[in-house]
């Protein structure tokens, strides 16, 4: 995994008042909570917010951090206020679009979508244990260390491992203009089985917050993924981080498969959940 730097701390610092949460000043933590409501459509374009008064009684802030957090969201463009008329949403956060849910959520994007950079390669690499449990893994991976961003703004970490018989079957310097997911397609000679997946939500560590252009210690959902081709070989298994403000993960299932395991659809609680 990438190596902390205990330097992104120190950068990510903000004056003003500062919580437990990793020194992130709580003017910024309000305007992250009111930037997820805008994004979520809890309130809309045109709708009118509560007054700094209302907003430090509902958070138990003082009226200065309200007005640092409001002015951080203007500076934004995504609130304007006048006097007399008080402050309405005035758009959405650009990160809310459908060209960001193709670019995280389809195998195939168009460029303008998705800018792919590929921050370091090696190859000979052994598959970590954490991510070997679901399968069998190969002699040898590529380690593909990369990040996607939309329209210049950075979305997802990926820490990815293929395997290099699969991996000499790709087009030459294909990582950096395709999604790996699309190139598996393409290269696994006996198709792709089963794909696993874990989902959690994580604070931003100085490495994802660094990387990502994100906030220390903000939410980001981490996300294991292993593919598994139909010999339950393992050709390709990563760790994904995706900023928590944009991040939107769409899935389709057979409809058959869901009435024949209605767990696909309904979770099964955990004992006391």
């Amino acid at each position: 995994m990438p190596a902390p730097d205990s330097t992104a701390s120190q950068r990510n610092g903000a004056p003003g008042h500062h919580g437990g949460g990793g020194g992130i000043a709580l003017y910024t933590k309000l305007a992250m909570s009111l930037r997820h409501r805008i994004a979520t459509g809890e309130w809309a374009v045109g709708d009118q917010l509560p007054t700094v008064e209302q907003f430090a009684q509902d958070f138990n802030l003082g009226k200065i951090t309200v007005r640092q957090a409001l002015a951080q969201l203007a500076a934004e463009g995504l609130i304007t206020s006048r006097r007399g008329r008080g402050t309405h949403v005035a758009a959405l956060p650009k990160g809310n679009t459908p060209g960001l849910r193709s670019a995280i959520n389809d195998m195939v994007v168009d460029a303008s979508d998705l800018k792919i950079k590929v921050l370091d390669k090696a190859t000979g690499q052994i598959l970590p244990e954490a991510l070997s449990h679901a399968g069998k893994p190969f002699a040898d991976y590529v380690r593909i260390l990369k990040l996607h961003v939309h329209k210049g703004v950075p979305f997802s970490l990926m820490e990815m491992y293929v395997a290099t018989p699969i991996f000499n079957r790709f087009p030459r310097g294909a990582e950096r203009r395709q999604k790996i997911s699309h190139l598996l397609h393409d290269a696994s000679p006996g198709g792709i089985g089963n794909l696993h997946q874990t989902i959690t939500v994580e604070p931003a560590s100085d490495v994802t917050a660094r990387h990502l252009d994100y906030v220390l210690a903000a939410p980001v959902a981490k996300v294991i993924r292993v593919m598994l081709d139909k010999q339950r070989g393992i050709i390709s298994a990563g760790v994904f981080w995706y900023r928590g403000d944009t991040f939107v993960l769409e899935t389709e299932v057979p409809a058959e498969l869901t009435q024949r395991y209605p767990s696909i659809s309904i979770p099964k609680p955990r004992a006391g959940g």
